[in-house]
């Protein structure tokens, strides 16, 4: 397998377990009635936790993985806007010069 599949492949891997960690982490938080942090992650964690809890059965609210979907949407789509602007950006200054 080519060297930059193997490191896209370790970089999923590692983006997966580090948005775990974060999840069991705000999960823990929230059990223990912690205040909130301010983050997109915790918002979701919170929301979702909060939806399953007011009608007192669980699964009305977001389930992991459509968390971890919505982390990655919002992740890449956070990367590709700004890629998008600062191409842009460079191609006016070229031009403009």
């Amino acid at each position: 397998m080519p060297k930059a599949w193997t490191r896209i492949g370790q970089t999923v891997f590692d983006f997966k377990a580090y948005m775990t960690e974060i999840l069991v982490e705000e999960k823990h938080h929230i059990e223990q009635g912690k205040p909130t942090t301010n983050n997109l992650v915790a918002s979701l964690i919170r929301a979702s936790e909060q939806a399953s809890h007011e009608d007192g059965t669980k699964g009305h609210g977001l389930s992991e993985s459509e968390i971890y979907g919505n982390i990655f949407v919002l992740h890449f789509a956070g990367y590709d806007t700004t890629a998008i602007s600062l191409a842009s950006s460079l191609v006016f200054h070229v031009a403009n010069s």
